[in-house]
This record gives structure tokens, C-alpha cells and sequence, in this order.
């Protein structure tokens, strides 16, 4: 079984293990009829699944939750989902968010989530999966949505390194991803070399690079600096 490290978090990735179920109660909340009542079909005919209630909006899935019938999991889109948030946090129930694709998870639709599934990938082998490690309290998701998270957790870091940096910092920056010297630099810009000096310290520390040819090559891999 695969396993990435995400935000210092133990991620169980896409891979059947060999996880021993509780008996486990399981609510889907899912807009399309269809899709809902193909979900249901797998889950019955597991033996470790005791019980499955299905609803089309996440204001029934909720008041069946509130109304002293809890269930261990929650199948539930992302646009139902974001409606329900911050009441099934105060809730028991592990949440398994079903997107449409990879593309449109973001670090913040994590939030309060057990496990992702994406729709357009789904099947019955992974559903079952999912449903096993989240159940037994591990935090699922398939290699898409991990890869898909990272991509995002580093265009944000980038986003706020981009932002600590002044103007002056960045156009140190894209001089030291050329490979001038500080004496270039300095004359590129007008400066002296102890100020150029600071400006690459300052560099350094906020984009958390240990020399300057760490943190050319992370502004150019990372676009935080255009490579031409």
C-alpha cells in the first residue's frame, strides 16, 4: 500500500490493503439519482456494511444525522458537501468527498475531509477502499488527488513567497538566476555590493534556500522567476 506524506499527515493512497472492518453504517449524499443509486448497489453487497441511507441534498442527509441516526461514513459531493461543512464537523461521521476530477480539489475543500474520490475515475474497487481505511480511521485519497494537492500547496507557497519579496528582492532575484556575480549585480542595479548582499540574504531566508544557486533553481522550477 502506497503512503505520501502530506502537511506532516500520514495519507493512505489509492491501494487495496488488508483492513479488517467493523460492521459500518455509510449515508450518501448525492445529487444525481443515478449515480447515487450505483454507489448504494456496491455498498449492500458488502458484508461488512450494515446499513446504507441515500439523499439528494445535504439538508436530508444532515437532518437524518441530527435525528439520533449517526452513521460511521459519509459518500458526499463537493457541491453538497460546502453547504454542510461546518455542521458535520461538529459531527462523529467520517466524510468521503466525491469530486468531479482532480483538477478541482484545492488544499481548503480538505478541510473536515476523511477521504476524496474523484468521479470521473470511480469504481467499485476504489469506493470499497476508500470506504475500508476510512472507516478504521485513515485518511484516504487516490495518487491524483494527492499529486493534485501538493501542485496547489506549492503554487500558494509561491503565491506568498512572491508577495514577502520586495521589488528589489525579486529583481536581485532574477540577476542571481542569470548567474552574475554579486560585483554584476551591484552594477546591473546601481548599487553597491553590500547592498546587493543584503538583498540576497533577504532572498535566501524568505524563500527558505540555503545559497543563491538553491534559490535560482527553485525560482526558475517553480516560476517564481520566468527561466527566459
Amino acid at each position: 500500500m502506497a503512503v505520501v506524506a502530506l502537511s506532516s499527515m500520514e495519507v493512505v493512497v489509492a491501494g487495496v490493503g488488508s483492513v479488517l472492518c467493523q460492521p459500518v453504517s455509510v449515508i450518501v449524499a448525492h445529487q444525481h439519482d443515478i449515480v447515487r443509486r450505483g454507489m448504494e448497489e456496491v455498498l449492500l453487497e458488502l458484508d461488512w456494511v450494515h446499513h446504507v441511507r441515500s439523499f439528494a441534498t445535504c439538508e436530508a442527509a444532515l437532518a437524518e444525522l441530527h435525528a439520533g441516526a449517526p452513521a460511521d461514513v459519509l459518500l458526499i459531493t463537493g457541491a453538497l458537501f460546502d453547504l454542510a461543512r461546518e455542521s458535520l464537523a461538529r459531527l462523529d461521521t467520517r466524510v468521503v468527498l466525491l469530486q468531479p476530477v482532480a483538477a478541482d480539489l484545492a488544499p481548503q475543500d480538505t478541510r473536515h475531509v476523511d477521504g476524496v474520490l474523484f468521479e470521473d475515475t470511480l469504481s467499485a474497487a476504489l469506493l470499497v477502499d476508500a470506504l475500508r481505511q476510512v472507516s478504521v480511521g485513515r485518511v484516504f485519497m487516490p495518487w491524483s488527488a494527492a499529486r493534485a494537492l501538493l501542485e496547489a500547496t506549492d503554487r500558494e507557497t509561491v503565491s506568498a513567497v512572491r508577495l514577502l519579496l520586495t521589488p528589489r528582492e525579486m529583481e536581485a532575484l532574477r540577476f542571481v538566476t542569470t548567474g552574475l556575480s554579486n560585483k554584476q549585480i551591484a552594477s546591473r542595479m546601481g548599487i553597491g555590493i553590500n547592498g546587493v548582499k543584503r538583498l540576497v540574504s533577504n532572498v535566501l531566508a524568505k524563500t527558505n534556500c540555503p545559497t543563491r544557486i538553491h534559490a535560482a533553481t527553485y525560482a526558475v522550477r517553480s516560476g517564481l522567476v520566468d527561466s527566459a
